[in-house]
């Protein structure tokens, strides 16, 4: 059973209790940068990257309130059916950075998951990260994954976080269309989660971002590349499969 966050919507900002005692969420619509994807051009050749967002009608979700020691992230599925898998980087999208040395730098790192997504520790590899404003590029090495696993963020313990992190926008923006039904499926999974307060408030199942229509994504990519043996396939076909 997942938890839902559903509330009215207001055209522009939103706020909604989370069930941390002290968890009030807000969002607010801001229309897509062209810089989204410019990381892109500067990566290198992966087997295969995954992400499950779409900012098709140019707008996005700008989510803050969140409190310190907060999990959130995204269960990705990997992209070698059949085949064992390594990830590489994970390159994640926050709207607003935060200042150095107020406790701000938070936790990233690649988890095992249970059947209810939720990240199951220790993690199988982590590093401190303090989000930077757009695309903050994780490289985690090679860590080998089931087909399920988790990408988590966990912010760090200054109080007052005032870092946000953007979503997708399955509800029509202000001048964009509805996304959620028209650019995807109105049953799309879910594999953006909350998983509360580490220590005190964790939530397993998590909670999805929900806008009222939809859930929404956050904007995280996971690239890995697939583990095989060389008498199954050659290394330059399976790199064929994903390009």
């Amino acid at each position: 059973m997942k938890f839902r966050l559903r509330f009215a919507i207001p055209a522009f900002f939103i706020a909604l209790t989370l069930s941390s005692p002290a968890g009030a969420l807000e969002k607010t619509a801001a229309p897509m940068t062209d810089d989204f994807d410019a990381w892109r051009s500067g990566g290198t050749s992966v087997s295969c990257l995954v992400d499950y967002y779409n900012t098709c009608n140019g707008w996005v979700w700008v989510w803050s309130g969140w409190l310190p020691n907060d999990q959130v992230g995204v269960c990705f599925t990997s992209c070698c059916p059949g085949l064992g898998a390594d990830v590489d980087t994970s390159a994640v999208f926050f709207w607003t950075s935060a200042p150095t040395g107020y406790g701000y730098t938070g936790t990233i790192g690649v988890f095992e998951v249970d059947a209810d997504h939720c990240p199951i520790a220790p993690a199988l590899a982590s590093q401190a990260l303090l989000p930077m404003t757009g695309w903050n590029f994780v490289d985690f090495g090679s860590v080998s994954v089931s087909s399920n696993f988790a990408v988590a963020f966990q912010f760090g313990p200054g109080a007052g976080t005032p870092l946000t992190i953007p979503t997708d926008h399955p509800l029509a923006g202000p001048t964009g269309p509805v996304a959620c039904g028209s650019c995807y499926p109105s049953t799309r999974d879910s594999r953006t989660f909350y998983w509360g307060t580490v220590g005190t408030t964790q939530l397993c199942p998590g909670s999805v971002l929900n806008d009222g229509l939809c859930d929404a994504q956050f904007l995280w990519d996971a690239s890995m590349h697939c583990v095989i043996s060389v008498e199954s396939s050659s290394w330059g076909t399976i790199k064929g499969l994903y390009r």
